[in-house]
């Protein structure tokens, strides 16, 4: 960094010197002050800073690259200033959510600080010298031309573009969903150096997108219901709503549409917990739904009476307790969605936390360990959904929804919760769903050592103990191959 230092050094040793050299010359009749600045007020520029994540639409999501673009262009320059030699400014940003990306080219000391790369618009020969410092949320930049004076002159536009990373790591530090990026000083310098003009500075807010990037977003089950706005719009529209602070539906739809419609008597609604997705309140009758209050960290999910098959679905899932899983659609970023925003390939589906069994299933849930062991093989969804109090879904290893007359096997899932559960069926360690001589076989070569089992397999093999395969646990399978010992016996609680 010698040369950047040296640079700074030396323009501020130009500027005392030509400030006490020639007082005369920084002030003039035309100047006005302004606090501790003076500022000659014939000059003018025209400043500006812009980002595509300003709008929520586009904007930034964790872990995504944004870019970020402030213009001057310089008009009304005082004629004795000859034009400006040298032009300098000061960023600032959010550390906890945006990581400046900028790369330095190296200079003929080794210093990693030339920056002209990302600037346009200067004079031919200018270069952009400055620092980033990504901990305290600072870039300072100062383009010239080495000192030799090449002027940029009236009627000049510059332009920066500088790019960003939104840390993935953001979330529990972006509190508001959105953060800034500021010009917290921008000074241009005349031909002599003897005069600097302060320019206005600008800022802007960024805020959180309402979807994923396009090339994130995963494809919506036919099952679930779609919502097509993020905001509020009345009709035949599923819409996600969210405010930042509480406010009550009828308010919201005052605000933001129809006041006409601020009843909502055409909606099932469903309040819903933005941390973990659960459902705290619903309302799936004709009436008036204006009183229902959007609690901070809360989203509302209302499903039009127009949509008759999305809305018969919605009323037959949605209860409280139940928990939402969102498709394409950032709940946190819903806040910054007024009035509305159209949603692509959004919708959500309604699942159960946990599995709860019934009295005498042969079966057990591992809350624990997120699996329910099976002690009874060769038997199809419809039996194996039979045992649960509430509705269970089981899907395969791709997450496909399994056919009633399928056969549960180890290695298939209950799609419930944030990760599922997994099945395992106590004896079946090739996961075809029987207890047969196969298994048989690859649990006696596992405890011989001569084979591997893993993960959910190893566990169907683990009959006796539940850790580790001993001799009982191929003894075991064999008897239930051959019909002599049924595995229900087994079953803790039998």
């Amino acid at each position: 960094m010698k040369r950047i230092y040296s640079l700074l050094v030396l323009l501020a040793i130009l500027l005392t010197t030509c400030l006490v050299c020639f007082a005369d010359d920084t002030v003039t009749d035309d100047t006005v002050t302004d606090g501790e600045d003076t500022l000659p007020d014939e000059f003018e520029a025209t400043f500006g800073i812009t980002s595509d994540a300003t709008e929520v639409e586009t904007g930034y999501n964790y872990g995504s690259e944004i870019s970020v673009t402030y213009t001057v262009e310089f008009i009304n320059i005082p004629e004795a200033a000859n034009g400006l030699a040298a032009v300098e400014f000061a960023l600032g940003f959010d550390p906890y959510v945006l990581e400046p990306k900028l790369t330095g080219a190296e200079d003929e000391d080794g210093d990693f600080c030339d920056f002209t790369a990302y600037c346009t618009g200067g004079p031919e020969g200018w270069a952009a010298i400055g620092m980033v410092d990504a901990e305290a949320g600072y870039i300072d930049m100062a383009y010239w031309d080495n000192m030799t004076y090449t002027v940029i002159n009236e009627g000049a536009v510059m332009t920066v573009t500088l790019p960003f990373t939104v840390r993935s790591d953001a979330k529990e530090y972006d509190v508001n969903r959105a953060t800034y990026i500021a010009i917290n000083y921008c000074t241009a310098y005349s031909s002599d150096l003897k005069t600097e003009y302060q320019l206005d500075t600008d800022s802007i807010m960024l805020y959180l997108a309402v979807q994923p990037d396009e090339d994130d977003r995963e494809t919506l089950p036919e099952e679930a219901i779609p919502l097509d706005i993020a905001g509020y719009r009345g009709g035949d529209n599923n819409f996600i709503a969210s405010f930042n602070g509480g406010t009550t539906m009828g308010e919201y739809v005052s605000l933001y549409g129809d006041t006409t419609d601020a009843g909502l008597t055409g909606y099932a609604v469903a309040l819903v917990n933005i941390e973990t997705n659960e459902i705290e309140y619903v309302d799936l009758s004709d009436g008036d739904k204006s009183s229902v209050e959007i609690d901070y960290d809360h989203y509302l999910i209302a499903v039009s009476r127009d949509n008759a098959d999305e809305f018969a679905a919605f009323c037959e899932s949605a209860a409280v307790g139940e928990y939402v899983r969102l498709y394409n659609v950032n709940p946190e970023g819903i806040i910054n969605a007024n009035p509305e925003i159209e949603l692509d390939g959004a919708g959500f589906t309604v699942y159960s936390a946990d599995p709860v069994l019934k009295g005498g299933a042969d079966a057990v849930y591992d809350e624990e360990d997120g699996v329910v062991d099976v002690y009874v093989d060769d038997i199809t969804v419809d039996e194996f959904v039979g045992m649960f109090e509430n509705d269970v879904t089981v899907i395969d290893g791709d997450g496909n929804e399994l056919a009633g007359d399928s056969p549960v096997t180890t290695g298939t899932r209950i799609d419930c919760g944030e990760d599922g559960v997994d099945i395992v069926v106590k004896g079946d360690v090739n996961g075809d769903g029987l207890v047969n001589q196969y298994d048989y076989i690859l649990v006696r070569r596992h405890y011989l050592e001569t084979f591997e089992l893993k993960g959910v397999f190893l566990r169907a093999a683990c009959i006796s103990n539940g850790e580790s395969v001993v001799v009982y646990d191929y003894v075991y399978v064999k008897r239930a191959y051959f019909g002599t010992l049924d595995l229900a016996v087994l079953c803790p609680g039998a």
